[in-house]
Parts: structure tokens; sequence; C-alpha cells
């Protein structure tokens, strides 16, 4: 076993998809996403909205309606349609103005607030699952297995203790998995598996 072996962290795959969304929330202002749309909004009084515009997503009216039914809420970066019901954040309002994929408006608002770099190198596109029948339960299950039997295979090493506190970070992790279980999610999960795996192979 490596003396200079990194116990605390694996470079986790959940950190990309958690955190970019974040931080394309944070820096993409939703006015200034309209302005770079051409989209025209007025100042409105109602409510927590600080603006009103007629609805431009091509589902409603694209921007036909005779009076505002979108309104947007600056401080929290999002909008609802009271025409349609359409609703939430920034992403989500590209996602559907522009027939995008999550990760494709991800990428598209990336370019469009200026951020670029290594944080736009963060961007995981999900591919479809190559095996429908792996959902995420069983992936998680099958990476708490490996994580299991890894702990059980070093019970009487002297380094037991160092294993048990990388053990315990990996569970916590899977947690966040068992929290958010949607087939969609599969990949975040498989490619968690295969780095836990590959992890323990260099380090037998």
């Amino acid at each position: 076993m490596s003396k200079n072996l990194d116990w605390a962290e694996i470079n986790d795959p959940w950190v990309e998809h958690e955190t970019f969304p974040e931080l394309i929330e944070e820096k993409a202002n939703i006015l200034d996403i309209l302005d770079k749309m051409d989209i025209e909004y007025i100042n409105s009084f109602s409510g927590e909205f600080s603006h009103k515009l007629r609805c431009p997503l091509p589902s409603h009216s694209s921007g036909n309606e005779r009076t505002a039914s979108m309104f947007i809420c600056a401080d929290k970066n999002s909008f609802y349609c009271f025409g349609c019901n359409s609703g939430g954040n920034v992403i989500n309002f590209v996602m559907r103005m522009q027939g995008l994929p999550f990760y494709e408006a991800l990428k598209w608002l990336a370019e469009a607030a200026g951020i670029n770099g290594a944080d736009v190198s963060d961007i995981v596109i999900k591919k479809e699952r190559r095996d429908p029948e792996k959902t995420v339960v069983f992936q998680t299950l099958r990476t708490g297995t490996l994580i299991r039997d890894q702990l059980a295979s070093k019970k009487n090493s002297v380094d037991y203790n160092r294993w048990l506190v990388w053990a315990d970070k990996r569970f916590k992790k899977l947690d966040i998995f068992l929290d958010t279980v949607e087939d969609k999610d599969w990949d975040v999960v498989n490619d968690y598996y295969c780095k836990i795996k590959s992890f323990i192979d260099r380090n037998k």
C-alpha cells in the first residue's frame, strides 16, 4: 500500500453534476438572457415579481399574446407564466425557449454568460444508458457492495482505521445518489462505481 495515498478524496462525478448548474444560476441572469434573445419586458410591481412580458415560449404563444402573462423575479432569477403554467429558473427558461436538453442548455448559458475555461470543461453530457435494466438503485447497491467488501478485506490491516474513514466518505456520497433516484442519473452512479473500482484496483 502506498504511504502517500490520498485517502480523503476521489474525483467523484457528482461534484461536476452538482456545482456547475449552481454556477450557471449565479452567473447567468435571466434578464440578460432576455436581452440577448431580443425579448422585450417591462417593470412589474406585482408581489415578488420585478418584470413582466408576453410569453415568448414556443409551446405557448411565442410572444404573440395581447397582454403579458409571464412574470420575472429578478431576485430569484426565475420566471413564471400564468398563461401556460411554465416556470422555473434561468436554466429551465432556456431549455423551454431553445428546445434544449438540460446539459445542452447549460452549455448555451455558459457561452451566453461568458463562462469558459475550466468551468465549462466540468460539464458532463449524459449519454443514453447502455443497459436500461441497470437503474440507479441497482448501480448504487453494486457500488455499496464493492466498498463494503473492500473494507472487509482490510479488517486486520494496520491501515484499517484509515479505510474506515475512506468508506464513510464513500457511503455518504451514496446517500446523495439514493436521495435522487432517477433513471436519468444512471451514468453518474456508473462513473462513481468505475472510479471506486479503479481506486481499489490500484491500491490493493
